[in-house]
């Protein structure tokens, strides 16, 4: 499919009904930790690169990668295949 790009990430995600204040905590603590020298080198030497978006940020990119995937699943007809949030689609021939 001429333009598929494919990556994967991850994050933390809590039940919509979460308290604002508490995503807010979680989002401050998990920032800290990908600031720590030592989780930095561990995630660093696997090939991760570390981003430690804003919870608006993060949710902006889901809506975006659902959308894409939604895009690549339509284009590959039956040749496409979803699995997780993977989504892998077979050149045409």
């Amino acid at each position: 499919m001429p333009g598929f790009e494919a990556s994967s990430w991850f994050g933390l995600v809590a039940p919509a009904k979460t308290p604002k204040a508490i995503v807010d905590l979680l989002a401050v603590e998990v920032a800290n930790v990908l600031k720590d020298p030592e989780m930095q080198s561990r995630l660093a030497q696997s090939g991760a690169r570390l981003v430690g978006d804003t919870p608006a940020e993060f949710r902006a990119l889901i809506v975006e990668d659902r959308a894409r995937s939604r895009k690549v699943i339509r284009g590959g007809g039956d040749r496409a295949a979803v699995a997780g949030t993977a989504v892998v689609s077979r050149a045409r021939d």
